[in-house]
């Protein structure tokens, strides 16, 4: 019971980290290898946060996240993107060396924090191929609870 009441707390201090940094950019990095409970994390931020909280979930062919980012948004700055579906894009190491190559454009132009929901391969990925990206992070990791 311990783990589900730890991963409570940490979604909560999670969402007060990105309450705080509206108007900034900052990647906030959300690890969570289990689906089930992911999705269920994911519907809680949802419904907890309070400002106006953007969502993409990223189709399998996605290549480049700045770009998708982008067309999806337009011109609207939201109090946070929250993004998910990393683990299911094809080409993972393409998508994120890509976010490396247009890593201060992340920080030029997007003036909202985004929450990326990785599991454990995508974060050692993210230490290998772009760690000064990964460097601007905030990592949070949800253990599975031991009944699940």
């Amino acid at each position: 019971m311990t783990d589900f009441n730890q991963n409570e707390e940490l979604l909560s201090e999670l969402i007060f980290a990105l309450e705080m940094s509206q108007g900034d950019f900052r990647l906030f990095l959300a690890r969570c290898n289990n689906l089930t409970q992911r999705d269920r994390l994911i519907q809680q931020f949802q419904t907890s946060f309070s400002g106006d909280l953007a969502k993409l979930h990223l189709d399998e062919s996605v290549g480049e996240l700045y770009a998708t980012i982008c067309q999806q948004l337009g011109e609207q700055q939201p109090d946070a993107l929250m993004v998910w579906g990393l683990d299911s894009v094809t080409d993972v190491d393409k998508l994120l060396v890509s976010m490396g190559l247009v890593r201060e454009e992340f920080r030029n132009n997007f003036h909202f924090p985004i929450l990326l929901w990785i599991d454990a391969e995508i974060s050692q990925k993210f230490i290998r191929l772009i760690p000064d990206f990964e460097t601007w992070t905030s990592l949070t990791v949800f253990e599975t609870p031991t009944q699940e």
